[in-house]
């Protein structure tokens, strides 16, 4: 009779040990299959004819695109493909910019517009201790972070006639250029936002920019 007990018990047992285990097992399988069932969430890229940089804020896509157009005719360009003028984040964007540029332009050479504005202080300023290459223009595009990529050429932005509240960027094959001052090649100027300068200094371009959309 003991023996009968003693076996009876045994199989409860295992009969409970069962039951827990499908239970763990039927858990793991639950997990796998919503891990497998949404997978990975794909990484979004540039588009293709986009350059990719990887900015403290992200990733950010870069396009040099040739015009001989004002600012805010390069704004809405831009716009038309789901851009915006592109800030500078460092001289390695700036370097590659103009690198395209002088590549893509027939004369070699030629300002592109860029995305920072003059601030509201400094509207009314020309370069001064307060109203500097840091702190007398902004980004517009809510991407790139710090002065770095605020690289101007000599004694500028000087808000000349105090009507230039934009910025362009320099491109050319010669290290610098002069007309009625000597102007370096790679760096920033502030221009009048419809001014298309000439000679070298012709405005013939403009950099839009944007986050990555497409995915893998």
């Amino acid at each position: 009779m003991t023996n009968i007990f003693i076996f009876l018990a045994v199989l409860l047992a295992s009969a409970s040990a069962g039951s827990f285990s499908s239970d763990e097992d039927c858990d793991d399988s639950g997990h796998n299959s919503h891990e497998h069932g949404h997978g990975r969430r794909a990484k979004a890229e540039c588009e293709v004819g986009w350059k990719q940089f990887n900015r403290p804020s992200g990733r950010w896509c870069m396009k040099v695109l040739q015009g001989h157009i004002t600012q805010p005719q390069a704004e809405a360009n831009c716009k038309l493909q789901g851009a915006t003028l592109s800030s500078l984040q460092n001289e390695q964007e700036i370097l590659w910019i103009t690198s395209t540029a002088v590549n893509l332009f027939p004369q070699r050479s030629g300002m592109l517009w860029v995305g920072a504005k003059r601030t509201a202080a400094c509207i009314a300023t020309h370069l001064t201790p307060t109203c500097n290459g840091n702190t007398a223009f902004e980004w517009t595009d809510g991407s790139a972070t710090g002065t770095a990529g605020f690289l101007w050429n000599r004694k500028q932005p000087d808000n000349d006639k105090k009507v230039q509240y934009c910025a362009a960027l320099l491109a050319m094959v010669i290290p610098q250029t002069r007309d009625y001052w000597p102007w370096l090649k790679d760096r920033l100027d502030d221009r009048g936002c419809a001014e298309l300068g000439f000679r070298e200094r012709t405005m013939r371009g403009y950099v839009c920019g944007k986050r990555p959309s497409r995915r893998r």
